[in-house]
């Protein structure tokens, strides 16, 4: 008869990691999938920011060189 209790319970309680691990891993690839999406955010602003300036100064190097070709 304890032996069957043990083994109920024994079983139980690896369910029960089972199931707090899952939901712990569930937990923390959310929180880390938002920090990635935040950091992402904040380098991608810099980054057209970047892609601007280049964009403006190739630009103006493009229009200096035609004016001085003519």
């Amino acid at each position: 008869m304890f032996e069957g209790l043990a083994v109920f319970c024994i079983s139980g309680c690896i369910g029960l990691e089972l199931y707090c691990g899952v939901r712990l891993r569930k937990i923390l690839k959310a929180r880390s999938d938002e920090r990635t999406d935040d950091r992402r955010a904040a380098y991608r602003a810099k980054a057209y920011k970047d892609l601007a300036e280049r964009t403006a100064l190739k630009n103006a190097r493009q229009t200096l060189w035609r004016s001085l070709q003519k």
